[in-house]
């Protein structure tokens, strides 16, 4: 069997070994809203795209679960069981297929041979292992959005359409992923590849925004039948993104864990963020109600955001669990964080040492900063690391694919070298000791949360609960979903 072939079917085994072995029994939280979402575009046993009503999510990744949820009744296979294998398919699609080949555009003479290849999903595996067992958005955004970027980067006629259509996609699935769609349509119109006349533009850009539409088509039609908007945005955005701001300014990040109410009082924990709090005291507000309103904050506290803002991109960037869902808040230690910092570090240094850049080709900068453009919206809000997934992703890219950083730091004089080792251990004594201070700032409650959220809560549930008791996907009394 060829290389690729065999590298593709090792990965998906490994996952899938995996998420069997420790697996949960049942979905948690927003997972199981996705999942119970899929349901709603079934009406009286047929399928109904007008029956799906929510203002909260896409319509993509619930229509996807309710294909899975056909697949299963159909077959008899057990809905966890195929949700696990389709998270496997999707960790090898992109970790040995598309992701490398991401890389390989992003920077023409990177080292892309599959030990690199190896190397590179067993970091992501490392790190993010038990997304992938869970019916959730961020990691099919990412393929869209990357597999949209390839044909971005190809730049022929029909590659600008299916840019169009994984960008317009990844918009769907995480509403984050707005300025990425943005970033795309501004890439086509600006920087096409030669020759670039203005017809070329205006022809890429008529291309990828087509191709947006086209796949924002079905949560048009559904904004018009519900709502009466032809708006291809989820509904909800603009109110989830005002909580995401009140969040972020209370807390520095937070994570979810499987409730047990023995050992904890609820399902998330925040970890506060000084700087932020101090702004809402001065300011004297409880909620964020606005954009204009948020603006008007940060010209105020100029000095107080950066530190807000600093804190939270340590923390998107501070992995501390494999899975979005902890089972013990106690079971992280310092040194994973400190091999994460180190791959930034190397990374960064990579990309700023001048040998080192040279043999990475001419890096496509625009690819790069349509890539990251999604992790700038997460700043400001609630962290969670997976928020900044395309972040990660791409120092991954630039540790394992990029030249042997011995060669690279050889390559500069001995006071460079020392300045390097000075900025190392400078770097990772801030990042760990940033780390190890948001810790201390746990709070097991939901106080951090505005009316907003609430409401948010209550809408989700209530329409959950109006789908036909006759569905044929059913959860019983504690959750469990069926795995038979």
């Amino acid at each position: 069997m060829p290389l690729g072939p065999a590298s593709f079917l090792a990965v998906a085994f490994v996952y899938l070994l995996h998420l069997e072995v420790s697996g949960d029994d049942r979905f948690h939280s927003d997972a199981l809203e996705y999942w119970q979402l899929g349901e709603l575009f079934d009406r009286d046993g047929h399928f109904s795209l007008l029956s799906y009503d929510s203002p909260h999510r896409g319509y993509s990744l619930p229509l996807f679960n309710h294909g899975l949820q056909g697949i299963s009744a159909a077959s008899g296979l057990g809905e966890l069981g195929l949700v696990r294998l389709t998270g496997a398919l999707l960790a090898a699609t992109l970790g040995v297929v598309v992701l490398p080949r991401l890389a390989r555009l992003l920077f023409p003479s990177a080292a892309i041979g599959w030990g690199r290849v190896l190397l590179f999903n067993a970091l992501i595996f490392l790190f993010w292992r038990g997304h992938f067992g869970f019916p959730l958005s961020d990691f099919p955004a990412l393929l869209a959005v990357s597999v949209g970027l390839i044909a971005l980067l190809r730049g022929t006629t029909a590659a600008f359409v299916v840019a169009g259509i994984g960008f317009g996609l990844a918009a769907n699935l995480r509403p984050a992923y707005l300025p990425a769609a943005i970033a795309a349509l501004t890439a086509a119109a600006l920087v096409p590849p030669p020759p670039r006349s203005w017809r070329r533009r205006g022809l890429a850009l008529t291309l990828v925004l087509t191709g947006a539409l086209l796949v924002s088509l079905p949560q048009m039609v559904i904004n018009n039948h519900v709502r009466g908007t032809w708006s291809p945005l989820v509904p909800s955005a603009r109110e989830i993104g005002l909580l995401k701001l009140t969040e972020g300014l209370r807390s520095q990040r937070y994570e979810t864990w499987v409730e047990t109410p023995d050992r904890y009082p609820d399902t998330k924990v925040y970890y506060r963020d000084p700087a932020g709090q101090r702004v809402l005291n001065e300011e004297d507000v409880s909620e964020i109600t606005s954009f204009r309103q948020y603006a008007g904050i940060v010209l105020r506290h100029p000095d107080l955001m950066t530190g807000s803002y600093a804190l939270h991109v340590v923390n998107g960037l501070d992995v501390w669990y494999p899975t979005p869902y902890v089972r013990d808040l106690e079971d992280r230690t310092v040194f994973l964080s400190w091999i994460q910092f180190t791959l930034v570090f190397v990374a960064t240094a990579r990309l700023f040492l001048p040998e080192a850049r040279r043999r990475l080709g001419q890096i496509s900068w625009i690819g790069v900063a349509v890539f990251v453009s999604p992790c700038l919206s997460a700043v400001p809000g609630g962290v969670e690391p997976r928020f900044f997934l395309p972040a990660h992703i791409l120092v991954y890219m630039l540790v394992c694919f990029g030249p042997a950083a011995v060669h690279s730091y050889r390559a500069v004089g001995r006071r460079a070298r020392a300045a390097i080792a000075c900025a190392y251990v400078t770097v990772i004594a801030l990042a760990l000791t940033a780390s190890v201070a948001a810790r201390s700032q746990a709070e097991y409650s939901r106080t951090v949360l505005s009316a907003a959220s609430h409401l948010i809560a209550h809408d989700t549930v209530e329409m959950l609960s109006s789908v036909s008791a006759g569905r044929q996907h059913r959860l019983s009394s504690d959750g469990r979903l069926r795995n038979s």
